[in-house]
């Protein structure tokens, strides 16, 4: 369904949460704001397969199922794929796209303290840390840095707050691209005040500090405007 909940609807109480309303138009939302978006779950679902060697794939924050479906289409048979999401809404959104042969569960990625499998071979947390209390990002990937097989990776991916006059201009080029499919000015200010403090971005060096302080070595994979996807592959 096309994305027009903040075309005339006010600010939800409390800003953005991912409730009905939002699992219902997800998709097209994050396709229209998210610079190369397409491309980006092709690339996950390579990197995750790669790395997993036929291990368990985990999507932590799996929102509508996306990235696991695009996983499924190319697992080889009995591969275990998990998802984990808070929202029922997008869990149920999750299991119309996916079916029977993925294990969806409704799970508090603030207060997660540990993975049902051990030796997993690819776990993703893609665009989820930003909207996680700042004091629990880092131990949410030490755990799941400890449930990892050597060999096994660590994808992430996350909007990020760049150094001035970078920042203002990489905004000004995001709200183009957003403008240029479809949003308006009145759509993206409105977005942009629901999200305030609630969705908190990083600097790339803070995020890039936090995946060395859990004992990874992170690189680069991604990158558009203000996104970023960092890759760790776990000794």
């Amino acid at each position: 369904m096309r994305d027009r909940l903040f075309a005339t609807d006010p600010i939800p109480p409390g800003g953005f949460h991912f409730g009905p309303q939002v699992a219902e138009v997800f998709d097209d939302m994050v396709v229209r704001s998210v610079p190369q978006y397409e491309a980006l779950q092709g690339i996950m679902a390579t990197l995750a397969l790669r790395c997993s060697a036929g291990r368990p794939i985990y999507d932590l924050g799996c929102s509508t199922g996306t990235t696991l479906s695009r996983v499924a289409q190319r697992a080889a048979p009995g591969q275990v794929l998990v998802g984990f999401d808070n929202s029922e809404a997008m869990l149920a959104r999750s299991r119309t796209k996916l079916g029977t042969g993925v294990l969806l569960e409704n799970r508090d990625l603030e207060t997660l303290a540990s993975l049902p499998h051990d030796s997993i071979g690819a776990i993703i947390l893609c665009l989820v840390l930003m909207f996680l209390a700042p004091p629990r990002r880092e131990p949410l990937l030490r755990m799941a840095w400890r449930h990892l097989a050597a060999g096994g990776c660590l994808l992430v991916v996350e909007k990020v707050r760049h150094e001035e006059p970078q920042h203002s201009i990489l905004v000004a080029a995001h709200e183009a691209f957003k403008r240029g499919n479809g949003y308006s000015e009145a759509e993206i200010e409105r977005k942009r005040e629901a999200l305030e403090n609630r969705l908190i971005p990083w600097r790339p060096g803070e995020n890039l500090a936090m995946l060395r302080g859990i004992g990874a070595e992170p690189e680069i994979f991604f990158a558009a405007l203000n996104f970023q996807g960092y890759l760790a592959i776990k000794p």
